[in-house]
């Protein structure tokens, strides 16, 4: 059979709305990537979910403004953050802060985005969570603050929080752009330390708050089985 030129810029179009929708077989357009295991659990990472936290000089009604104009389903999960639908058109890894470079390559890399960062599926409990900026560890006790400020330098890290919680030499820190990797990065890369005793990720998790009507935001020890 024989297309006329407008026939095959139609068949041409069709073929690519459908292979960007998986009807062709893409894996890249699965929606949830095998689990793997993080923090004890069993997350499976959603290709077509991401989360979004703008810097604090971006109010609601600008992040809110953009995100629009980005044309893809959005939700406002508390704070400055949210999580888009990008459905299968544009896998989610597409928009992913590149951490330890200061090239512009995606939208995670914009001076107005603090990070984008993947969301997982936990099955177990039914709820999304969303990878935060932000990494827990305790190092070992008896430990000297310079040596813990060492280290949190040499990996381009800042404290956010110091000795939180009741646990001494336990921290909260923020993994920025130019660190060499995302929370769950850090976190293997930390444990590699002889120092440190502890090391998590942290994440927001989609347990909506009805007198807030926002999402709640993990603690540390919420998602820990120790």
């Amino acid at each position: 059979m024989k297309l006329n030129v407008q026939q095959g810029i139609i068949f041409l179009l069709t073929a690519f709305f459908l292979s960007g929708c998986g009807f062709f077989g893409d894996d890249s357009c699965k929606e949830l990537e095998p689990p793997e295991e993080i923090r004890g659990m069993d997350l499976e990472r959603y290709n077509t979910k991401f989360t979004i936290e703008f810097v604090d000089s971006v109010d609601y009604e600008q992040a809110k403004t953009y995100l629009e104009k980005l044309g893809y389903p959005f939700e406002y999960i508390g704070s400055s953050a949210f999580v888009v639908e990008s459905g299968c058109g544009q896998p989610a890894e597409h928009f992913y802060t590149n951490y330890g470079t200061e090239e512009q390559i995606s939208l995670g890399d914009s001076s107005y985005v603090e990070y984008v960062n993947p969301v997982f599926y936990f099955r177990e409990a039914d709820a999304d969570y969303m990878l935060k900026e932000i990494v827990g560890v305790q190092f070992d006790e008896s430990l000297e603050f310079e040596r813990i400020a060492e280290i949190v330098n040499s990996l381009n890290l800042q404290f956010r929080e110091y000795d939180y919680g009741a646990y001494k030499n336990l921290y909260l820190l923020i993994v920025p752009k130019k660190a060499c990797c995302n929370a769950i990065g850090m976190a293997e890369i930390l444990l590699g330390y002889d120092e440190v005793k502890i090391t998590d990720p942290l994440f927001s998790f989609t347990i909506p708050n009805p007198t807030l009507n926002q999402y709640e935001e993990t603690t540390w020890n919420d998602l820990s089985s120790y």
